[in-house]
C-alpha cells in the first residue's frame, strides 16, 4: 500500500546525543492520514539500545515494526536487501520471520540462547511502508570495529606473521585509523546506495535515517610563534572525518560519506536541545524549574544563537507534496513565534505531523483539480 502518493521520501535527522532524534522517529511511526498509519509497518534497523526508551511504544508493538538489531553497515545492508528484494517489499510477517532467523543464527554462532520469536499481529499481511536506520553514525563506527577484526584475522592467518602484525602491537594495520575509516566508509557508502536503490525501485516508501553530530572545529591563528588553535564552534554530522574550517569562513566541510547520504535526501533536519540555564536558580527551586525543550533547525543559517552555523540541513520547495517543508520555521520551537498556520501542523517540531499534513494537503489539491 502506498501512503506517500506515488513517490518515495527520504529524510535525515541529525543531532547530538539526547537531542530529540528518536522522538522524531516516533512522531513519524505514529502519524496517521485519515486514520491510516503513515509509516507503519516499518523495518526498524536498530543499532542502539537507547531507542528502546523513546520509541518503545512502536518497537514493542508487533503490528508497527519489524525490529532488526544491527551492529554495523554490513548487517544493515543485508537486512535491507532481505526485506526489500527486487520483487518488492516483504510483508511485515515475512520481515519478522527473516529478522528472527538472523537473530537465531547469530545466537548460535555466539553460543547463547536466542530470544523468543516476535509476536504475530493482524497487520502481518501488509507490506512494509518505511525503513528506519537508527543511527547511521553508530553503524559507521561499528564497521570500524568489524574492519579491525577482519584485519586481525587476516594477519593471524598468515604464516610467519611479523611482530607488528601481532594483535595489540603499535603499527599493526588494525591500529591505523586510516585503514578502519576507509573500510567503514566503503561499507557505509554501500548501505547508502542500497537504501537509495530501495526508495527508487519501490516507489511510495519512507526512508528515515538518524545521524549523530560531533564538534565542528575552527582553526584560529595563535599568538606570534605559537601554533594555530582548534576551537569548537558548533556541530557537524559525525559520519566520517570532517575538515576543520578557517576562521571567518562559512563553508561546508563535511565528509564524503555524509555528502553521499545528504545527496539522496529530500529533507534534512537538525535537532537541538534547549537546555535550561540554572545560573540564577536557587538550589531549592531546581526541581521546579522548567526542563529541556527540543527544537529543530530546518533551514541553513549562519551563527544561530547558542548553536553556531548549520549549513547541512535541506528542504525542498516547489509545488509538489513536499512543498510545505519549505514553509516551515527555520528554527521550529514551541515557544518561538512563527508564521500563522504552523500551529495547524503541530505546536512543536514533528516530522510525522509535517509529513501527514503534506500528504493531506496534496490529496486535497488533487481532488480539487479533478
Amino acid at each position: 500500500m502506498r501512503t506517500i502518493l506515488s513517490q518515495s521520501v527520504a529524510i535525515a535527522i541529525t543531532g547530538a546525543v539526547n537531542s530529540g532524534k528518536t522522538w522524531q522517529i516516533l512522531s513519524l511511526l505514529t502519524a496517521q492520514v485519515d486514520g491510516e498509519p503513515l509509516g507503519t509497518p516499518a523495518l526498524y534497523l536498530m543499532a542502539e539500545a537507547s531507542a528502546e526508551g523513546t520509541a518503545g511504544e512502536v518497537l514493542l508493538d508487533p503490528s508497527a515494526c519489524c525490529v532488526w538489531p544491527v551492529t554495523d553497515c554490513e548487517e544493515a545492508n543485508d537486512a535491507t536487501l532481505a526485506c526489500f528484494p527486487e520483487s518488492g517489499p516483504l510483508t511485515l510477517g515475512e520481515a519478522k520471520a527473516k529478522a528472527y532467523a538472523h537473530i537465531v543464527k547469530r545466537a548460535a554462532a555466539e553460543h547463547r540462547v536466542p530470544p523468543p520469536p516476535p509476536k504475530s499481529s493482524s497487520r502481518d499481511g501488509e507490506t512494509l511502508r518505511a525503513i528506519v536506520v537508527d543511527t547511521m553514525s553508530t553503524l559507521y563506527e561499528g564497521s570500524k570495529i568489524t574492519g579491525s577484526r577482519l584485519l586481525k584475522a587476516e594477519a593471524g592467518a598468515k604464516p610467519g606473521a611479523v611482530a607488528r602484525q601481532v594483535a595489540g602491537k603499535k603499527g599493526a594495520p588494525w591500529n591505523d585509523p586510516r585503514n578502519l575509516g576507509l573500510y567503514a566508509a566503503k561499507q557505509c557508502n554501500e548501505l547508502i546506495d542500497r537504501l537509495n536503490g530501495v526508495t527508487q525501485h519501490h516507489r511510495g516508501l519512507i526512508l528515515l535515517v538518524t545521524v549523530h553530530t560531533c564538534p565542528a572545529i575552527e582553526t584560529m591563528a595563535g599568538a606570534e610563534g605559537e601554533a594555530p588553535m582548534a576551537i569548537a564552534v558548533g556541530e557537524t554530522p559525525s559520519l566520517g572525518a570532517a575538515k576543520a574550517v578557517k576562521a571567518g569562513l562559512n563553508i561546508p566541510s563535511y565528509s564524503a560519506t555524509w555528502n553521499a547520504l545528504a545527496a539522496k535526501m529530500n529533507i534534512i533536519w537538525h535537532c537541538v536541545e534547549d537546555a535550561p540555564d540554572f545560573a540564577r536558580t536557587q538550589r531549592a527551586d531546581l526541581n521546579a524549574a522548567l526542563g529541556s525543550v527540543h527544537a529543530v533547525i530546518t533551514a541553513k543559517g549562519k551563527n544561530y544563537p547558542n548553536i553556531g552555523s548549520v549549513l547541512w540541513v535541506k528542504r525542498q520547495g516547489g509545488d509538489g507534496p513536499l512543498g510545505i517543508f519549505n514553509e516551515l520555521p527555520a528554527y521550529w520551537h514551541r515557544d518561538v513565534p512563527c508564521a500563522e498556520g504552523i500551529q495547524q501542523i503541530s505546536d512543536g517540531p514533528s516530522i510525522g505531523a509535517a509529513l501527514a499534513f503534506a500528504v493531506r494537503a496534496w490529496k486535497s489539491s488533487q481532488q480539487s483539480a479533478a
